[in-house]
């Protein structure tokens, strides 16, 4: 097992949550301070704060004070890329749906039109 200790920052750290989250939820990027994060495999197994470090044999990965932000990496991806499409993200985040989004021209008839003009 992996102990990162020293953690400035645990970001995402979300004690009760199983939603998923979309639209406005995603503007909300709780972290814990001066953290540690205990990890097997792969797998978050504990976190904390600095003052309830568990001992036992870990490896042991002193941060100095970085942030780190486990999280799952979206591996969705589009070989044709002409541009990218980060207004869209701004809008999920102030809670638009893709319809809406859709609406005022985004979603992929927005990545079509920018891939058609690309020469």
């Amino acid at each position: 097992m992996k102990l990162f200790k020293n953690i400035g920052q645990l970001v995402q750290v979300r004690e009760n949550s199983q939603q998923i989250l979309r639209g406005a939820l995603m503007s909300d990027l709780p972290a814990l301070e001066n953290a540690w994060l205990l990890v097997d495999r792969g797998l978050i197994q504990d976190y904390g704060s600095m003052g309830n470090l568990p001992s036992g044999d870990f490896e042991e990965i002193d941060v100095k004070g970085a942030m780190l932000m486990p999280s799952f990496v979206d591996s969705h991806t589009h070989l044709v890329y002409a541009a990218d499409r980060h207004e869209e993200f701004v809008m999920k985040i102030k809670g638009m749906d893709y319809q809406a989004i859709a609406e005022v021209g985004g979603g992929i008839l927005n990545s079509a039109r920018k891939r058609q003009n690309t020469t």
